[in-house]
């Protein structure tokens, strides 16, 4: 129950940054998250992140890996949306950097008719 409220609250910040329109979530142990929208910072009014939800959230992503050996990037789904998240280990705990996943592909040029080619003069 306590992994699927952290889960629950990791959700909404992402939501929260997809609302917001920014380009990444910045998650750490002890400090608000911080938003990075356009090459600023901003942080979120709402209270230091607690490192238990942290940790609940990155435990099934890293699995059985260490992140002893340097940050680690993963994908974490949600609702049929792919984030691209970054951990790491720093000397202040746990830290989750989450991007705003990739604008998908314009549809197909096939669902478009090709235009039909000129005819040509008889002569």
């Amino acid at each position: 129950m306590l992994l699927e409220a952290s889960m629950s609250a990791i959700v909404s910040l992402l939501r929260v940054m997809m609302l917001r329109d920014a380009d990444a979530i910045v998650l750490e142990a002890g400090k608000a998250p911080v938003l990075r929208r356009r090459g600023n910072v901003e942080a979120l009014a709402m209270p230091a992140l607690e490192p238990g939800l942290l940790a609940d959230f990155a435990t099934p992503l890293i699995g059985d890996q260490s992140l002893a050996g340097g940050p680690m990037m993963v994908t974490f789904s949600d609702a049929g949306v792919a984030y691209p998240v970054t951990l790491e280990e720093t000397a202040s705990g746990l830290r989750i950097v989450a991007r705003r996943p990739a604008p998908k592909p314009p549809a197909a040029a096939a669902a478009k008719p090709a235009a039909a080619a000129a005819p040509r003069p008889s002569t």
